[in-house]
């Protein structure tokens, strides 16, 4: 059994950590501010995670700044 990850923050650093997860067989969730970006790597097989819907035990972050880290917790 692989952990689930879940991946905040889609921009290079984000999409470059998702990709290698999921090339290493974890099941990788990702989430960004501007949902579009998810769009390629959920055709490499992540799913998107809606605002805090994450279901891993593990999160991996390349987040722009403080606001940005708040935005998958606000309402």
């Amino acid at each position: 059994m692989t952990s689930a990850i879940t991946v905040l923050g889609t921009g290079r650093m984000g999409s470059a950590l998702a990709r290698a997860f999921l090339s290493h067989g974890f099941s990788t969730q990702v989430w960004n501010r501007t949902a579009a970006r998810c769009a390629p790597l959920a055709a490499c097989g992540a799913t998107v995670a809606g605002p805090a819907a994450f279901e891993s035990a593990i999160a991996a972050g390349h987040i722009e700044d403080d606001f940005a880290a708040l935005m998958p917790f606000r309402r």
